[in-house]
């Protein structure tokens, strides 16, 4: 059983059974794209992914630089004494 699981999953089977196809070269070959190209579709996903991710975490920190983004401002800590 352990063994015809790894061998489902080496195929890229999921556990419902259904096989996926979940290689870059058969995803390379459906678009058409050569070998040489799949590095830069990467790249063209996560650097633009990593710079909205760096500029909207500065833009949530400008109002409230200390703060937890969406703590309310009405609700303060009770002063003891």
């Amino acid at each position: 059983m352990v063994a015809e699981h790894r061998t489902a999953a080496a195929r890229g089977a999921n556990r419902n059974g259904n096989d996926q196809e979940r290689t870059l070269d058969v995803r390379r070959a459906g678009v058409g794209l050569d070998l040489a190209a799949l590095p830069w579709v990467v790249a063209t996903y996560a650097l633009p992914a990593a710079g909205f991710t760096l500029l909207f975490g500065r833009i949530a920190d400008l109002p409230s630089p200390g703060r937890p983004p969406l703590w309310p401002r009405w609700r303060r800590p009770a002063l003891s004494g």
